[in-house]
């Protein structure tokens, strides 16, 4: 499949991606966001938890369905709405359910969704949230395309083999980029030991970037 393009063609397209990764976006600004809460190891699993939406919407892109959504005004909308309806929902977790001065690890299991609990929490998140941001299926249908190399005789397949593959290498460059930019954001979180739990401040900065990522999908 590589012999498909030029080693002149698969290093533009890697450096092109690398500039668009390092370019703050709507999933940086995430991915910072929930570094500095949760320090390094929730770092890497919300960086790799963006990386497999990556995947998913390459998979989408690559078959098509990226397409069709955005070609239906409603299904459109009501993934935008949905990727908000999300962000939202962080954003209201962290700065009213977090509320609670303190409470025991006992308690806290007790009284919240066993989605916030779990050890993978983070993974999840960065997930869902790249899976229902439309603008990265926008994205993918504008960027991968630019780079697949026609031939004669080409189908659809062919077409959408590449894309897969561009898809994937531009997955892997995420993969690095967000493990580090997530690494050294977690590790100011650890260094300087941020308590979201008892700084209301904190929790309301915290809460206000995730509304403020919900603006920029409406947008």
């Amino acid at each position: 499949m590589f012999d498909v393009w030029t080693s002149t063609q698969l290093t533009s397209f890697i450096f092109a991606s690398i500039v668009i990764i390092l370019t703050p976006g709507p999933d940086c600004l995430f991915l910072i966001n929930q570094s500095l809460q949760k320090g390094r190891y929730q770092a890497l699993l919300t960086a790799w938890g963006l990386s497999v939406g990556n995947c998913f919407h390459t998979l989408l892109a690559a078959t098509g369905i990226s397409a069709m959504i955005l070609a239906s005004p409603v299904m459109f909308t009501a993934i935008r709405l949905l990727g908000v309806c999300y962000l939202l929902l962080l954003a209201y977790r962290i700065i009213f359910v977090t509320t609670a001065a303190n409470p025991s690890p006992t308690d806290q299991h007790a009284h919240q969704p066993s989605y916030f609990n779990h050890r993978y929490t983070a993974f999840l998140q960065g997930l869902v949230m790249n899976m229902v941001n439309i603008k990265v299926a926008i994205f993918f249908i504008a960027y991968l395309p630019q780079f697949v190399v026609l031939s004669e005789p080409h189908s659809t397949a062919d077409i959408g083999m590449q894309i897969l593959f561009l898809g994937l290498i531009f997955t892997f460059c995420v993969v690095v980029i967000f493990s580090a930019v997530g690494l050294l954001a977690g590790s100011i979180s650890d260094i300087k030991h941020l308590d979201i739990q008892s700084s209301p401040a904190l929790r309301v900065c915290f809460g206000g970037v995730y509304i403020l990522i919900a603006l920029q999908l409406l947008l």
